[in-house]
């Protein structure tokens, strides 16, 4: 302590112009930066201060990885060092040094505001002359920006700590430090632990920006226009993080209702553009996790994971005129027809043969009448020919055990096919969507979203083919503003869906889950996030709290529970789709038959008559 304590010596005495550094810096440095864990070290001075070469020398003689940079106004270079990505260091962590005159420490938090640069990675260290630099740097830093302002007074010969802190309001503030018990201390860091100072929020409000969703995030309306959450998934968890953080939170919706994200002219729409423009502090509903969306946010771990599916409406039942032709094949039906053909001339040779050989005067050798009787014996009706001798017995014999296996196998296979339904092929992947507009379908999708960016981006492949299967020509009929919509529009217009699976479970079951069939091969899986502004220094706490809720299972059954809500009238519904009464529907071929029968029997009867004229 008595280190600290050290008289400046006579250069401190400032001179005209200029602001003279203190002969304690180094030390107060060193004192400072052994509190901490292992980082990198980041010093931004001006020509508003001498004495500045002792304490750059420290630098280079203590620390291997220190960059020293002069204060230009432009800033490029320096902005260009904060947001370079850390590697190679064990905490991803860098404190950054600023010994600058109050003026450039005020430009330098502007340009970190406007630039997005607040990190929970650039830890701050600010040394000024004047306790008023608190006052003014209060007006200027935002939440995700940690500082620590050492305050020197060289007349007194001491200094002040103070770090920023965020009120319950929201508002920043600088708290006093207790300077000489803090550094005095062998043990505890400077900077405090992120996770121990969002582990209570002290009662704050949060904005959430979230858009009406089911089964995530159901939104009303107060009646001064205000919104409120009022039950979901998305909710659950907020709600979750509230209790536990000790948090409340007000709901706003994005001007544009849609999820948003980046655009090639700068622009950042939807919910991602509230957080983004710090207009809420976070927003969940649903939000896939991409790599554009966190060029301008952070999300935190993903807490709920699934894919993508087609939703179409339930295929149409195949035409069942000729069902009672199905159970065999075109080849089977002819064989059964030239076997039936035959049979009448095999028996017809045998009577010949013993006729003229066998002397067996009394074997009927009538073509008409064996062709009939074993077509009889085919439909399981009595035959009437009479087989007095083992030629003819053995012949009947192996006929009816043919007639006998065709019944089996047929009747079995008619029964089966008549009460179970089939159907038109359903779409069940990409690669059956061009079949499906060729047929007069029309395919949609939530616009704005992942979902849409996921063709929009492709350059190649399916999902570029699958691309240039919407209407682009009139984005209303396939991109539109949420999901409710075009559910609405699947079954009236013949409209193909790409959606996320539970929220299509969910609004499919409350509008008859029969009605719509979903593709049975699933695609691009991915991860939901809350979206937290860029540097928000409570993520990782968040990430903390979300790791317990997916590993206890608390999400899992949150979702379970949703879709329960509507479980019941799914059940009702999927009884449909099993055996059914055979109807006339089902055997209208047979009625074609018999009608085809009779006309036969009238143009045939109308030869005779005309034929006995003559």
């Amino acid at each position: 302590m008595s280190q600290l304590r050290k008289s400046f010596t006579s250069d401190s005495v400032p001179e005209s112009g200029t602001l003279v550094i203190p002969d304690t810096m180094s030390q107060i440095l060193s004192l400072l930066i052994s509190k901490s864990p292992p980082h990198q070290l980041y010093l931004l001075y001006d020509s508003n201060y001498r004495g500045l070469d002792d304490v750059l020398e420290f630098y280079s003689n203590s620390w291997m990885e220190c960059t020293v940079i002069e204060y230009t106004p432009d800033l490029e270079y320096f902005v260009d060092v904060i947001s370079t990505p850390l590697i190679g260091t064990n905490t991803g962590r860098r404190h950054i040094v600023v010994i600058c005159s109050r003026e450039n420490v005020m430009e330098v938090f502007k340009t970190v505001s406007s630039k997005n640069l607040e990190s929970v990675w650039n830890w701050w260290i600010i040394f000024a002359m004047e306790e008023e630099t608190a006052n003014l740097l209060r007006n200027i830093i935002r939440e995700g920006s940690i500082v620590l302002l050492v305050v020197i007074n060289p007349g007194e010969n001491t200094f002040k700590l103070f770090s920023s802190h965020i009120e319950q309001n929201g508002d920043i503030s600088f708290l006093e430090r207790e300077t000489w018990k803090l550094l005095s201390t062998e043990s505890g860091e400077i900077f405090p632990q992120l996770n121990d100072l969002y582990s209570d929020f002290g009662g704050r409000r949060l904005t959430v920006t979230a858009n009406n969703d089911s089964p995530f995030f159901v939104i009303k309306e107060f009646d001064n226009g205000t919104y409120f959450a009022d039950s979901g998934i998305d909710v659950n968890i907020i709600d979750a993080l509230g209790d536990t953080l000790n948090f409340t939170y007000k709901v706003m919706k994005p001007a544009d209702g849609k999820w948003g994200g980046p655009l090639p002219d700068g622009t950042i729409t939807g919910m991602i553009g509230e957080v983004a423009r710090r207009n809420a502090h976070i927003a969940i509903c649903e939000i896939t996790v991409t790599g554009v969306r966190e060029g301008v946010i952070d999300f935190t771990m993903p807490y709920y994971l699934e894919a993508l599916t087609i939703i179409s409406s339930t295929p149409a039942e195949k035409n069942r005129a000729f069902a009672v032709f199905s159970p065999f094949g075109y080849k089977v039906w002819i064989c059964i027809a030239l076997s039936t053909l035959i049979i009448g001339p095999v028996l017809t040779l045998e009577s010949f043969f013993m006729k003229k050989y066998m002397k067996r005067d009394d074997v009927d050798t009538n073509l008409e009448n064996f062709s009939f009787n074993m077509f009889r014996s085919l439909v399981v009706q009595t035959n009437r020919v009479q087989a007095r001798y083992w030629p003819h017995r053995f012949t009947f014999v192996f006929w009816y055990l043919f007639c006998l296996n065709i019944l089996v196998i047929y009747s079995g296979t008619l029964t089966a096919v008549l009460v179970t339904p089939a159907f038109e092929k359903p779409i069940d992947d990409l690669t059956d969507l061009p079949q499906a507009i060729g047929n007069g379908f029309t395919l949609g999708i939530v616009g704005e979203t992942s979902f849409e960016y996921l063709f929009k981006e492709a350059k190649q492949g399916i999902y570029k083919e699958t691309w240039n299967l919407f209407n682009h020509k009139d984005r209303s009929k396939s991109f539109f503003s949420g999901p409710d919509e075009p559910f609405d529009k699947i079954l009236p217009d013949k409209l193909i869906f790409i959606n996320a699976q539970l929220n299509s479970r969910i609004r499919a079951t409350t509008r008859g889950l029969a009605n719509f069939h979903f593709a049975k091969q699933l695609f691009y899986p991915q991860g939901y996030g809350i979206v937290c502004f860029s540097g928000a220094p409570f993520r990782s706490k968040f990430d903390q709290i979300l790791s317990y809720m997916t590993e206890g299972g608390l999400i899992s059954k949150w979702a379970d529970e949703e879709v329960m809500k509507v479980a019941g009238k799914s059940s009702a519904e999927e009884t449909k789709r099993g055996h059914t009464a055979i109807t006339v529907k089902h055997l209208q071929a047979a009625f074609f038959v018999l009608l085809f029968g009779f006309l036969i029997a009238a143009v045939t009867l109308v030869i005779e008559l005309t034929a006995s004229k003559f």
